[in-house]
């Protein structure tokens, strides 16, 4: 409770959708943190062991490419081992992600700030524009 209200801005109406959104994503990395390196130096290493080609462009079929390196004749074990890794790599990427946004979480803020106070400006504007129109006309 307090992580999430300590994420959005004070005073601030936020829509649905986005509140969707966020709390989805919250609740995905508490579902996952578990499985999150707590050592910032073993979690980058994670981080470099993952394969380049999974920061290719947005058109590369990673199923697709996880499918071809299957061998010939499955092993349940080294299935579920490669399983672990992947999700610890993609547990390691999460946190790095959140930990990024969380930084930038000042700078959003202060954005939004500026936004809604140009929205309100904007707002104002139309008013002022709509009761000109009804004195001129």
């Amino acid at each position: 409770s307090k992580l999430i209200s300590s994420l959005l801005p004070l005073n601030s109406e936020v829509s649905p959708p986005v509140l969707v959104i966020f709390f989805s994503f919250m609740k995905e990395e508490l579902r996952e943190s578990w499985e999150e390196p707590t050592d910032p130096q073993a979690q980058q290493e994670i981080i470099n062991s993952i394969e380049e080609v999974y920061f290719s462009n947005d058109a590369f079929d990673i199923v697709k490419y996880e499918l071809e390196r299957l061998p010939p004749v499955l092993s349940l074990q080294e299935l579920e081992e490669y399983r672990d890794k992947l999700k610890q790599q993609q547990a390691a990427v999460s946190k790095k992600v959140a930990d990024l946004i969380l930084e930038k979480q000042p700078a959003y803020v202060q954005e939004l700030e500026r936004v809604t106070s140009l929205q309100n400006g904007l707002q104002l504007a139309a008013v002022i524009c709509a009761d000109g129109r009804r004195y001129l006309a």
